[in-house]
């Protein structure tokens, strides 16, 4: 998975394991994938599974998805992981992830190990990747014969707003015809349209990892910056990651290993999908043949009020959407945990484990008066926090009796919002 970087660590499982499908998302680098592991388990419910970092659930829920009067895709939990800081991934399906760690894994769960230090010399590792992506239009998709207009009839002939969609026009010829503005402009095709509204999009990432220590204790400490830029204009992420893993063994009997990962997230200007509604995409599809884009640059009219391509305030201008909509989200997340395993004899052992994930989201959406379908503007500002707090005990008992048989024994409470005792044997 590292040697092909995605923004989302989901989107790295595409191919890479039997039964499982990966969804990617539509709504550019910010959004939120969805992972499926042998179909869906449910009509109405969630088919994801479960997510677990270094032996701790984590939360995977996503911060809102286009509904039938549109938004936006609003990102998901598993995203925010640094790439960087895995070592391994399993995926654990059916049976197996619900006999260890419950219901919330009947769909099954992904288990996360992250890095650690190795006892020797300190080691310094540095990685860095840039991604380009630009965006790919088929003109064959399109007509390019027929220009903006109404029963044949070119815009100026009738009133040129009113036909701000429309594609009915009369044979494109280059002559001068009054546009949805009221300008004279060549009645040609634009087939450039989409190259000169959206941007080629990029990312760039950054990581640096030290690790080292000695025989009882090994550390390694990981900072990770990623920046992107979507393909639509003004709408971009950055996201920091910082990682800390310990392992040590105080005493013969004693060991503990504890890993603290802290994820900050913002994002300007995610894309709105669904409606028409500050969905501009919608009107990059639909915008007439001879309408170059660029005409509608200047996004906004002398009284402050959207400059619009229809007489409809419902069809917004992209580059209103771009630059005059403000809207932000704010993410910071800490994930923890703590193990501790004591060793009475060479068989039988205690170990204890505690972790977290707690997450503060802030969101602000601004939009500006003089908006087509709402004058008077708006502001809103909202605040969200989910924790959840795991802990676990198991007693274990191991004895090989020879060299082909062996067996072990284990008890196990496990307190998430509930208490739970299970005993397991294996030979």
């Amino acid at each position: 998975m590292n040697r092909v970087k995605t923004t989302n660590l989901a989107t790295g499982l595409t191919g890479k394991v039997a039964g499982v499908n990966v969804v990617k998302p539509s709504s550019g680098v910010m959004g939120s994938s969805r992972i499926t592991i042998r179909g869906n388990g449910s009509l109405n419910g969630n088919n994801q599974p479960l997510y677990i970092v270094d032996g701790i659930p984590i939360d995977n829920s996503d911060y809102g998805q286009a509904g039938l009067w549109g938004g936006n895709d609003g990102g998901d939990g598993i995203s925010s992981i640094n790439s960087e800081d895995i070592e391994s991934m399993s995926v654990l399906k059916g049976g197996t992830a619900a006999a260890l760690y419950g219901s919330r894994a009947a769909n099954g769960a992904i288990v996360i190990t992250t890095k650690k230090g190795a006892a020797g010399k300190v080691s310094v590792e540095y990685n860095s990747y840039f991604t380009l992506d630009n965006p790919i239009v088929k003109n064959k998709d399109f007509q390019w014969e027929y220009g903006q207009g109404y029963m044949g009839m070119v815009p100026g002939a009738i009133s040129p707003l009113n036909t701000g969609m429309l594609s009915w026009g009369a044979k494109l010829d280059g002559s001068d015809v009054e546009q949805f503005d009221g300008e004279l402009r060549p009645y040609v095709a634009q087939k450039d349209n989409f190259k000169n509204f959206y941007n080629n999009a990029w990312m760039l990432s950054n990581n640096l990892s030290i690790s080292g220590g000695g025989k009882d204790t090994q550390y390694r400490i990981s900072l990770g910056d990623q920046r992107a830029n979507d393909l639509y204009p003004n709408s971009k992420l950055e996201r920091n990651n910082i990682t800390l893993n310990l392992n040590s063994k105080p005493t013969d009997k004693l060991s503990i290993q504890a890993s603290v990962m802290y994820m900050r997230e913002r994002a300007q200007n995610r894309p709105n999908l669904g409606d028409l509604i500050f969905n501009g995409n919608t009107y990059m599809w639909i915008m007439p043949t001879s309408v170059d884009i660029r005409t509608l640059e200047k996004a906004v009219n002398e009284d402050g009020s959207e400059f619009l391509p229809t007489s409809s305030g419902w069809i917004s201008n992209p580059y209103f959407v771009a630059y005059q909509r403000e809207q932000k989200d704010r993410k910071d997340r800490m994930i923890g945990s703590l193990q501790a395993q004591y060793d009475f004899t060479e068989n039988i052992y205690l170990r204890g484990k505690a972790g977290g994930d707690m997450i503060t989201r802030r969101y602000t959406d601004v939009i500006p008066m003089g908006t087509g379908y709402s004058p008077e503007g708006s502001i809103s500002e909202s605040t969200t926090f989910h924790g959840e707090f795991n802990v676990e005990a198991i007693a274990g008992y191991n004895k090989l009796f020879n060299s082909t048989w062996g067996g072990r024994c284990f008890y196990w409470l496990e307190y998430n919002g509930y208490l739970v005792g299970q005993s397991q044997c294996k030979w």
